[in-house]
């Protein structure tokens, strides 16, 4: 395990750049982008599970937006991240539903859907007054990445007439799994520093870490699938 520390004056460095440049707004800025994209060009993009695809594109940037305006304005709003994960597996379930050709894969993305809901049900309580859990997003990551693994399994073993990198859905999954893969690192080293002693002082900021990190990686996930229904639209 390595560690990432942040000193006082990094804190300044990081501060001062966030004032010219949004990079702790960089997640809303990324999720608006796709969400307007997605909303103009709904009808003229065509693929299995679109509309649990806007809805989570909906939901998370509604999420994003009200966390950022809460955070704005001095308020708590680590509820809403620990909501997050829970919110986005609902369409996300029904999404990677709509994919599934086997009955083992509906089975597989169902038990992996009510693993989160059982992770909720246990930890809620406790959660409540813990500034931010991420064993919540750690159980999101698996849930993205088993249920791709298998979408990419089925591909391979069902080949149809389109080619599967040029269908929408497999990119919207390939961002998707990009997204869960590299954060569950980031996940996974925030609770590692938030453990520290030291994250309780001004010498470690693990919060910076993490929205500097995070923020970055939606933002290239969210511009990427932009780009993609922008290149996939019909023309009228």
């Amino acid at each position: 395990m390595f560690h990432l520390y942040f000193l006082d004056s990094g804190h300044h460095f990081f501060k001062k750049l966030s004032e010219l440049i949004p990079i702790f707004y960089l997640d809303c800025i990324g999720l608006g982008l796709a969400l307007i994209i997605f909303s103009i060009l709904y009808k003229r993009v065509t693929f299995k599970g679109k509309l649990y695809a806007f809805l989570y594109s909906l939901i998370f940037f509604v999420c994003t937006a009200f966390a950022s305006f809460l955070s704005f304005k001095d308020l708590y709003n680590n509820w809403i991240y620990d909501l997050v994960p829970l919110l986005l597996s609902i369409p996300l379930y029904f999404f990677y539903r709509s994919q599934a050709l086997t009955l083992l894969s509906k089975r597989i993305n169902l038990i992996a859907f009510l693993a989160i809901l059982i992770v909720y049900a246990i930890t809620w309580r406790r959660a409540i007054d813990i500034p931010f859990n991420a064993e919540y997003y750690l159980v999101f990551a698996l849930f993205i990445m088993i249920n791709s693994v298998i979408y990419l399994f089925q591909e391979l073993n069902h080949m149809t007439g389109i080619e599967t990198h040029k269908k929408i859905e497999f990119w919207f999954i390939a961002t998707l799994f990009f997204y869960a893969s590299v954060c569950s690192l980031l996940w996974s080293v925030f609770s590692y520093l938030s453990s520290l002693p030291v994250s309780q002082t001004k010498t470690i900021i693990p919060g910076l870490v993490w929205s500097y990190c995070h923020n970055t990686i939606l933002f290239i996930q969210s511009l990427v699938f932009s780009l993609i229904l922008i290149w996939n639209r019909k023309k009228l």
